[in-house]
């Protein structure tokens, strides 16, 4: 058994990674603390955005390093550039966010079973249903640590949205660094059947959210979207959908998916 305090830097992506995290050393009996002093192990995943963010992460890094006796440094920043915590000799493991829990114990960590009651925060379950995207922004690093979007099957998200609900959530957050293009490594985008399928399979008093969507991966389903936020009042009229720039000078140079008439 191990104590463990995690620390989450950035997005609400990256908040549902370390609700994975957590989950898994939970159900292997592992408890967290609030102190890193207290703890047998520091996990902290990072953002990496900008010069600032990347600054602040090497920061803490250090301190952490300093407060407990051992860290494991995940995330983007990780990911991307992990030898920037190297250069600053910083003393930790670097490791992918699926990797973490079983080197938390020295690989004598299970991985979680499908009994395995969901991390909340408060009364919100973040739920990302995919990991990376098809875009190819000139500006953007976290593609480096997340890839092309891989895409966990509708039926697997549905549960997971499931267990969210009957552990207590009343906001379900659907997240990802682009949901617009789920299931689009698999051939089909799904996102509409998904978000239909938890509206109206799963019984309770919720709502869902819909986040980070870019409009490339949105304009093409976006009819079937109309249609299911119209005809569930579970979703929130609200979908996170950056605009980045009214010229189509800057977003050619941007390399983004669309222009103005686009959007």
């Amino acid at each position: 058994m191990a104590r463990y305090h995690i620390e989450t830097y950035g997005c609400t992506s990256n908040r549902g990674e370390s609700r994975a995290i957590e989950s898994a050393l939970r159900d292997a009996g592992h408890y967290r603390v609030e102190e890193p002093e207290e703890a047998d192990v520091a996990i902290m995943n990072t953002c990496t955005v900008v010069e600032k963010t990347e600054r602040n992460m090497l920061r803490r890094a250090k301190e952490l390093e300093e407060e407990t006796a051992d860290l494991i440094i995940t995330g983007c920043m990780a990911l991307a550039q992990g030898e920037e915590f190297r250069e600053e000799d910083v003393d930790a493991q670097i490791l992918h966010w699926d990797d973490v829990p079983s080197a938390v114990t020295n690989g004598e960590c299970p991985t979680p079973g499908p009994g395995t009651e969901p991390v909340l925060d408060g009364v919100v379950g973040i739920l990302p249903i995919a990991r990376g995207c098809m875009s190819n922004c000139s500006y953007c690093i976290t593609k480096f640590a997340t890839g092309r979007v891989d895409s966990p099957p509708v039926e697997e998200n549905v549960e997971k949205a499931r267990a969210l609900v009957h552990a207590g959530a009343k906001e379900i957050r659907i997240t990802g660094q682009d949901t617009g293009v789920y299931g689009w490594d698999k051939g089909d985008r799904k996102l509409p059947e998904l978000l239909d399928r938890i509206c109206s399979e799963i019984e309770g008093d919720f709502r869902v959210r819909l986040g980070m969507a870019n409009p490339g991966g949105i304009h093409g389903i976006h009819e079937e979207l109309v249609e299911v936020f119209d005809r569930h009042d579970k979703l929130y009229n609200f979908i996170h959908l950056p605009v980045q720039s009214g010229s189509d000078t800057v977003l050619e140079a941007m390399r983004r998916q669309h222009r103005v008439d686009k959007f």
